[in-house]
């Protein structure tokens, strides 16, 4: 009797541990299923993309190389050329990471990583905004295109971190 009665005990002891363990589980994919992809953060991602082609390529173009053979003094020039490149990593580094809050699976690990990354985005655009309004250049907002896809892309990442779980 005392072997029925510790099997009983093992057995019953299991069944609740293994059922716990199970339910959350079973949960997570039961909330992937029903959310599906944050279209939001789709939009952001990808838009984020689009603009880090637009500045590696455009920005080549028209920032980079008039700065590259710019009669600046070394140092700065140099710096300025560095931080360009920073922007580019900044920019396209961030399209992946929007990319990934946008999957079902990782919304709840990457909700902060969404959130941060669309206020550096938003961030961003308000240096170009507040450098539009400082500095005394006719039309400035007219050169100073980026506050166009720099804001958008925070406001959509900002939007879809509040249909993250």
């Amino acid at each position: 009797m005392t072997n029925i009665h510790s099997e009983t005990e093992q057995t019953s002891t299991a069944e609740p541990a293994s059922t716990s363990a199970s339910v959350p589980t079973a949960d997570r994919q039961a909330v992937s299923e029903k959310k599906g992809v944050n279209r939001v953060l789709v939009a952001a991602s990808a838009l984020a993309a689009a603009t880090a082609l637009i500045h590696v390529i455009g920005g080549g173009i028209e920032v980079w190389q008039p700065l590259a053979d710019s009669t600046l003094a070394d140092g700065p020039r140099l710096v300025s050329l560095a931080v360009w490149h920073m922007a580019s990593v900044a920019l396209a580094m961030s399209a992946v990471a929007l990319g990934i809050g946008a999957r079902p699976t990782l919304a709840a690990q990457s909700r902060y990583l969404v959130i941060f990354v669309s206020l550096m985005w938003v961030g961003f655009g308000l240096c170009f905004v507040g450098t539009a309004l400082t500095e005394p250049v006719d039309n400035a907002f007219a050169t100073l295109l980026q506050p166009t896809l720099l804001l958008p892309v925070g406001v959509l990442g900002l939007i879809g971190s509040r249909r993250m779980s």
